[in-house]
């Protein structure tokens, strides 16, 4: 999506810079900031769906391994897994 604005955006939640606007746009898919941006009332291009997408837990990433046939160890990180999901490793 993207946003109209100028300047940086704070994040006051986590105390860090949450965006900042180049050329007056910001564009992002990050569902957090998305949300975060049209709360505050920044200018953007779409129409915002807030329904929750269903969180990607380990079972489901080790359960898509096996329908992909990719060889894991299911005793790795979830981060280490997602990775060989996404073909990084």
């Amino acid at each position: 999506m993207i946003f109209k604005g100028t300047g940086s955006v704070w994040d006051t939640r986590n105390n860090r810079p949450l965006c900042r606007f180049v050329n007056g746009v910001f564009q992002t898919d990050d569902r957090t900031k998305i949300g975060y941006l049209i709360k505050h009332g920044y200018e953007h291009d779409g129409v915002y769906d807030d329904e929750p997408e269903e969180p990607l837990t380990k079972a489901l990433i080790i359960e898509e391994l096996k329908n992909k046939r990719i060889e894991h160890n299911p005793r790795e990180k979830k981060e280490v897994l997602l990775d060989l999901l996404e073909g990084g490793k």
